[in-house]
């Protein structure tokens, strides 16, 4: 009897152990492809041939900013 509550505790344990690598290792390669995105992205803003465009809050049209200040939040 003790015999079965053990071995099925140890089972629940490894498959707990198991979901919970999975979900580690799914967040950390997601994390490291949103710095990548955000590194070229900031590389991109550099380049001169790239414009940034602001809506107009009058007419919601998109237009050339002026400014290319970077205002992403490194985290």
């Amino acid at each position: 009897m003790w015999l079965r509550i053990i071995i099925f505790v140890v089972i629940i344990a490894l498959i707990i152990y198991g979901v919970r690598s999975i979900k580690r290792n799914i967040n950390d390669y997601f994390s490291d492809a949103d710095k990548e995105k955000l590194k070229r992205d900031r590389a991109d803003r550099d380049r001169a041939e790239i414009v940034d465009l602001k809506r107009d809050p009058k007419d919601g049209i998109f237009r050339p900013g002026g400014d290319k200040k970077d205002k992403d939040q490194d985290t």
